[in-house]
Parts: C-alpha cells; structure tokens; sequence
C-alpha cells in the first residue's frame, strides 16, 4: 500500500468516526432533553393528584357532616319542616 492510500483510509476512518460521534452525541442530548420533559410532566401530574385528592377528602368530609342526624334535623328545621312534617 503506497502512503497516499494509507492516508485517504486513515482520514476516511476518521472522518466516519468523527460523524458517528457527532450522531451520538445529539442523540444522548435529544434523549436528555425528553427525559427532563417527562419528568417534569410527571411532577405535574403528582401535585394534580395530590390536589384531587385533598378534594376529595374535604368533600367526603362535608358529605360525613351532612348525612349525620342532627345536621339533617337542623336543616328541617331551617326549612320549616318539624318531626318529617311541614
């Protein structure tokens, strides 16, 4: 093999070594920047549910209050009902 081939296939090597680091590179980053997207949606989504939960509760809680007796009698009574008759 003469010097000049030599070369040309040296320079071909890395020049193709040189592409394919670059390809994976902006890969790996592309990949980074999806996954701190997706995280970041995940965290949202976490406090969302949190939220809805603490809803929830303080719904089964004003649902607790309302379906004990005194709480329906004292309404009745605001009504005008008395004993189950108006």
């Amino acid at each position: 093999m003469s010097e000049e081939r030599m070369r040309r296939i040296i320079s071909a090597g890395v020049s193709a070594g040189v592409l394919l680091l670059t390809a994976l590179l902006a890969i790996m980053i592309f990949q980074l920047v999806s996954l701190g997207v997706k995280n970041a949606e995940v965290n949202r989504l976490r406090e969302e549910i949190t939220r809805l939960e603490e809803e929830i509760d303080q719904k089964n809680q004003g649902i607790d209050v309302w379906s004990q007796e005194w709480k329906v009698e004292e309404r009745a009574r605001q009504l005008g009902y008395v004993n189950g008759k108006k």
